[in-house]
């Protein structure tokens, strides 16, 4: 959150200097997004494709066979992200960002796509990445947030899968910065 905050104070003399193109400047911001994305992707089960008839891992998948991919499945595998249960926006950054960590230059980055691609991708995935960086940026800009009674969660053995996300209730305090 820190990092996030130095960000955006040097960035920003003032909130309402954040817009939407102002945000899409901040490369932390942007990882801390993505590896949000990466860590709790927005859909819960893999999208719906016909197999064109092929060999998938040595097994053939016949055509016409309706296959998918479960994204919270490719993004916690260790082979693809170092540490895939962990919160490491650096993962996101350019290797000539201050807080860029070699641990993580070999991540399979283009295998977290919480908007789906190619032709099937979201039609709103522009709109949700300003307004995810809009919010985002402003509550961090004017508040310090901390967890009301230190409370932890286990993520992965407490959410519930239903169409979307059934998470735990998260008790966070808001204190004003500005």
């Amino acid at each position: 959150m820190k990092r996030l905050q130095r960000e955006l104070q040097e960035k920003f003399s003032d909130a309402s200097e954040m817009n939407g193109t102002t945000v899409h400047q901040l490369p932390y911001l942007s990882a801390c997004i993505e590896e949000t994305m990466r860590i709790m992707p927005p859909l819960t089960f893999g999208l719906p494709r016909e197999s064109p008839g092929a060999e998938v891992d040595g097994n053939f998948v016949p055509k016409g066979t309706v296959v998918s991919t479960s994204g919270w499945s490719i993004t916690r595998r260790p082979d693809y992200f170092f540490e895939p249960g962990e919160f490491h926006p650096e993962r996101w950054l350019p290797a000539s960002h201050d807080y860029f960590d070699p641990l993580f230059c070999n991540d399979l980055k283009e295998a977290s796509q919480p908007f789906s691609l190619g032709p099937r991708v979201c039609l709103g995935i522009n709109l949700a990445y300003t307004e995810l960086k809009l919010l985002l940026a402003r509550l961090a800009y004017e508040y310090t947030w901390e967890l009301v009674n230190d409370t932890r969660f286990d993520w992965d053995r407490e959410r519930k899968f239903q169409a979307l996300w059934v998470l735990p209730d998260l008790r966070v305090r808001y204190t004003r910065t500005t």
